[in-house]
């Protein structure tokens, strides 16, 4: 359902809550017991919808100084704090709450105030697939990263925070690489109190979530954590915006619309909701109005019918359309409502 048109001004990005609940079913139910699912903060930092999802996750991910202030008006109940921020957050300025500050290297600093575990953020990349990934997960972990090393010798409980640069690598085997590397180095696994395995995860890869998470009990009874950004709000959100102006060069059609797809687009892949009416072959470059070589995107539709003035609803977001958003060349940032 959307909003009365008279209640808005475009462009607006609309998120539907319910969808957003389901998702968030879908993805705990695919958890262990002792999942959690928390939400990246930075594939989406916009207060509202923030606020819609705290009731449907267990708590939020931040990364830098302006997600700690979203945070202080949020007031979760669990925090979790990735990278350099972990040595500036003001831990105690959002009470209530348990909070890991994951760091990268020995030499981070941490924050000052009350936090409840200490993490090492693992940085996964393809060369850990390879035939030797156990002997290279080895060295990595015991001989290049200090701070394993030095926590290897406490008897601290320690957290681990891995991050991908493609999700496919998050499977069964990464891990068994890496628990057979800790196990090599005598590291003790029954301190490991949280394997946190990312964002991601959506509602299209739960069977291997599931594998994931059934391999990693087999050795840890820790809990574990996913941070699904367009996970959550995945088929929830939609762009409202209006046609401005239509143009033909060739056999090219442009559609320039309020919406900026570099700026209130970014990385999806739009179609219309409206299929019925707008849906056809035609192959249109949406256009924005930033005056922008980049400022623009490929929809497929019936370009004969749209006209100048029409109210378009565009499907096919990701998390990330927030994120990026600018005042480049005087364009507003988008709204945002969540019904």
């Amino acid at each position: 359902m959307l909003p009365e048109t008279d209640l808005f001004q475009t462009p607006l990005l609309y998120f539907q809550s319910d969808v957003i609940a389901e998702n968030a079913a879908a993805l705990r139910a695919a958890l262990p017991d002792n999942g959690r699912l928390i939400f990246s903060v930075k594939s989406f930092p916009e207060k509202s919808l923030l606020e819609s999802l705290k009731p449907h996750v267990d708590g939020f991910d931040i990364s830098n100084s302006y997600e700690e202030e979203l945070l202080t008006q949020i007031n979760p109940s669990f925090l979790s704090v990735v990278g350099p921020l972990a040595s500036t957050v003001a831990v105690d300025s959002i009470p209530g709450k348990s909070v890991i500050l994951y760091q990268d290297h020995a030499d981070d600093a941490i924050s000052a105030g009350s936090h409840d575990l200490l993490g090492l953020r693992v940085r996964v990349t393809d060369y850990f697939q390879t035939s030797e990934n156990t002997q290279i997960f080895t060295r990595f972990c015991f001989g290049r990263n200090e701070l394993l090393k030095r926590l290897r010798s406490s008897a601290d409980d320690i957290a681990f925070h891995f991050h991908a640069p493609d999700h496919r690598l998050m499977c069964v085997s990464l891990f068994s690489s890496f628990f057979e590397s800790l196990q090599q180095a005598d590291f003790a696994l029954d301190r490991i109190r949280v394997m946190n395995i990312g964002g991601g995860w959506n509602t299209s890869n739960t069977d291997r979530l599931r594998s994931v998470c059934n391999y990693i009990e087999r050795y840890v009874t820790a809990e574990i954590h996913i941070e699904p950004g367009a996970g959550l709000i995945h088929d929830a959100g939609v762009v409202i915006c209006k046609a401005l102006r239509k143009h033909t060069a060739g056999t090219q059609k442009y559609l320039t619309i309020d919406a900026s797809p570099e700026l209130h687009l970014r990385w999806s892949l739009p179609a219309f909701l409206d299929q019925e009416r707008y849906g056809g072959d035609d192959e249109i470059q949406l256009c924005g109005p930033t005056v922008f070589e980049g400022d623009t995107v490929p929809i497929r539709g019936n370009f004969d019918v749209i006209k100048c003035g029409d109210l378009l609803v565009l499907s096919g977001l990701v998390s990330y359309s927030v994120s990026w958003n600018c005042t480049f060349n005087g364009i507003p940032r988008i709204s945002v409502c969540v019904g």
